[in-house]
């Protein structure tokens, strides 16, 4: 699309989680990307995790977010601090709500030194429940970004979702933290992520 907008010198403001890493060859002039940059938290998942709790990682991961690259990203951080991954194991490749416990079986037989779960929506509800349920909580970290543990995914997993470990993107200027302050004021909650980066992208507009 980058040729069209800029053949009508015209600006194309894209949005994104930051599920899929950005790569240089893909800037353009006429092509501003406002990212959340998950797969920066997915990369220091890695880094931070083998660090602080040893360099044997395996990872949980739902079909739902198999597709994309935060597992790519997590693995390159995990192999930036001399870290192995043992095993992926892809669950609920059926359906949203089945039980991933074999899977979960299967990781800690392998006996890493923390677990990295990609998960969202239902699938993480279904995964803090059974992980909870396996007794793997008491022993084994358990890592993941902040979709694992959205707010409305506390309300329904409860005591469940305690003791998971998170790294969530962060504001990278004064600037951008006051913007998610007035927001916030705004709306009465904290904003979800896609909020905040249409938020930005109409003070960006703006200026």
């Amino acid at each position: 699309l980058a040729g069209q907008f800029q053949s009508q010198q015209v600006s194309l403001i894209v949005l994104s989680l930051g599920e899929d890493l950005f790569f240089d060859g893909a800037r353009h002039p006429s092509v501003f990307v406002n990212s959340f940059h998950l797969w920066r938290a997915a990369w220091m998942c890695g880094y931070l995790g083998a660090r602080r709790f040893g360099p044997r990682a395996a990872t949980l991961v739902s079909l739902h977010e198999a597709g994309y690259g935060l597992t790519f990203a997590f693995q390159l951080g995990l192999e930036a601090a001399n870290g192995t991954l043992l095993q992926t194991a892809v669950t609920h490749q059926h359906s949203s709500t089945e039980d991933p416990s074999r899977f979960i079986t299967d990781v800690a037989a392998h006996e890493p030194d923390f677990v990295w779960a990609a998960y969202s929506g239902k699938e993480a509800i279904s995964l803090l429940a059974a992980w909870e349920a396996s007794g793997c909580k008491q022993k084994i970290p358990l890592l993941g970004l902040p979709p694992l543990v959205d707010d409305h995914i506390r309300k329904v997993a409860g005591d469940t979702a305690i003791g998971t470990y998170v790294v969530s993107p962060g504001p990278h200027r004064a600037e951008a933290e006051g913007m998610a302050t007035a927001l916030a004021r705004a709306i009465g909650r904290p904003p979800h992520p896609y909020a905040m980066l249409a938020y930005e992208s109409a003070h960006l507009i703006a200026a």
